[in-house]
């Protein structure tokens, strides 16, 4: 019984080495990898304690590696809004297309099938409903962009924070 016990013993000692080691292995690792992410949060502050042991361990390289993901990021921002302005030409564009080709579409069905011609209060309702769309997306934009704007600010005022950390 006693043996069985000792057995027991060393197994779980084994086993609690096993896992210690294998913390410690994975906790090193995890640490000397470089961020693929900015790690900061709008105050400038590591965001994390992952992030504050990489900083610990890796030093300079971390606010280095940092900056370069700040300064991506930034120029990823200030471009944004062209990218949206030519994806929403094309998205109109299509649109456009697609709508034409409706409506042409459905005149020759009205041409044929007369009483289905929507009538003067559905095409209002439709109208109506087409400005509604307009307003709505015009107000998410503005929303976007202010988001765009503040986070932009927050990581313009962080730069000099993690510039310094690199010095």
């Amino acid at each position: 019984m006693i043996a069985n016990f000792r057995k027991l013993l060393q197994v779980r000692k084994r086993k609690a080495i096993a896992f210690i080691g294998g913390s410690a292995i994975a906790i090193t690792i995890t640490a000397l990898l470089p961020s693929t992410e900015l790690s900061i949060n709008d105050s400038c502050q590591i965001s994390g304690p992952i992030q504050k042991l990489k900083s610990g361990v890796q030093g300079q390289r971390y606010w280095a590696k940092q900056l370069q993901i700040l300064d991506e990021e930034v120029r990823y921002l200030e471009a944004q809004p062209e990218r949206i302005r030519k994806v929403q030409q094309m998205v109109d564009e299509k649109t456009d297309e697609a709508l034409e080709k409706n409506r042409e579409f459905m005149e020759e069905v009205y041409l044929k099938h007369p009483e289905l011609r929507p009538s003067p209060h559905q095409t209002m309702a439709n109208e109506l409903r087409k400005q509604a769309d307009a307003i709505e997306h015009a107000g998410l934009l503005e929303k976007l962009e202010q988001l765009r704007t503040q986070r932009l600010m927050a990581l313009k005022c962080c730069r000099p924070v993690i510039l310094a950390a690199t010095q």
